[in-house]
């Protein structure tokens, strides 16, 4: 029999994020129940899942802000240039670094988009044997038509980079192979520019990227069609492509993710990016917000992540009320959104255990 664990504090549960004050019980890797009680001042909330990530690049943290096409264009990007310039093992190294990174930040499992056929795949599940523990989805990139099985057999779906960057017919095959072994297939679009939205709605995508371009005509399709979004506002802004209309996407019940994109631009902390999309995008959703990094992602993903409940896995953080930072907050919500910060993280759990601990966990 697994050894039951109480957690007690105020806590966020079940789809809509309600308040509950008591404990949270657990055994083994599931939440077998919630109790309301008299709560001390922690919060528990569901841990978060970073919807996009290009952790390949986070050897390099450092780079000017230069525009997109200058950062990440192939062959001779930014990116790209120190990519080739870099060795494989520092490659591998700073891609663990980055993982234990996460896992400081809350998260518990992230979306990869990894760049470099059967190889890329292969050196993000090298990295992952050695990591913290975390879950990952990689989307694979086929570099040609003859990569995209060899991909598909290590990745969890396909990720590309846009439709106006690749043969149509090359697109069509890569998806029709991904649908084939059951798997889903992401690609960005309208980051540059609103020319490829069009072309990645007709293909058939499952999980559309960015959207920075789009208005409320292909909202609306998008909507229509229950094609997962995932959004990164904050890489958006440092590349100066624009800003996607997160209210209108919100307001319209699109089922949106967000994510922190290239290591390169960003750190791959979610409480940043949540603080970053409450004060500038939406200031008074602050539910919805918190739930584009755990619940939307789950659903987007099919994971059975990113809730409190009974039954459900034990996938949460529990954060220190008394910090310096969070201490006298009363509208739990608004705080974690608004101003919480990895330092106020006493425990993360992954599947009922303590997977990162500030604090030294409870018997």
């Amino acid at each position: 029999m697994p050894k039951e664990k109480i957690l007690n504090g105020r806590i966020l549960i079940g789809e809509d994020l309600d308040l509950v004050e008591g404990n949270l019980i657990i055994e083994g890797e599931k939440i077998v129940g919630i109790e309301e009680e008299t709560a001390g001042s922690d919060i528990i909330i569901p841990a978060f899942i970073n919807a996009h990530t290009h952790i390949g690049d986070s050897f390099a943290k450092d780079i000017p802000f230069k525009d997109l096409i200058e950062i990440v264009t192939p062959p001779n990007g930014i990116k790209h240039r120190l990519l080739m310039e870099t060795p494989e093992d520092e490659i591998l190294d700073s891609m663990r670094i980055g993982i234990g990174d996460m896992v400081r930040c809350g998260t518990v499992l992230f979306a990869d988009f990894r760049e470099g056929g059967p190889n890329g795949v292969e050196l993000l599940r090298y990295a992952l044997k050695d990591a913290e523990p975390i879950e990952a989805k990689i989307f694979g990139r086929p570099e040609k038509s003859g990569d995209i099985g060899e991909v598909l057999k290590g990745a969890d779906g396909i990720g590309m980079s846009s439709t106006n960057d690749h043969d149509w017919d090359f697109l069509v095959e890569s998806l029709e192979e991904t649908h084939k072994a059951g798997k889903k297939f992401a690609i960005h679009a309208g980051e540059r520019d609103e020319t490829d939205i069009e072309g990645a709605i007709e293909l058939g995508a499952d999980i559309l990227v960015h959207l920075t371009h789009a208005d409320e005509r292909y909202l609306k399709r998008i909507k229509d069609l229950d094609i997962g979004v995932v959004v990164c506002p904050r890489s958006n802004f440092v590349t100066g492509v624009g800003r996607p209309d997160l209210k209108k996407m919100l307001d319209l019940g699109l089922n949106v993710a967000i994510g922190t994109d290239n290591f390169m631009l960003n750190s791959p902390n979610i409480f940043s990016e949540l603080e970053f999309i409450s004060k500038i995008f939406c200031k008074d959703n602050d539910k919805e917000v918190l739930k584009m990094a755990c619940k939307n992602p789950s659903k987007i993903f099919g994971l059975d992540f990113g809730e409190i409940s009974e039954g459900k896995s034990a996938n949460l953080i529990v954060l220190d009320g008394e910090s310096s930072n969070l201490h006298g907050c009363r509208d739990v919500i608004k705080s974690v959104i608004r101003r919480a910060r990895p330092d106020d993280i006493k425990w993360v759990l992954y599947g009922g255990k303590f997977s990162y601990f500030h604090k030294n966990p409870p018997n």
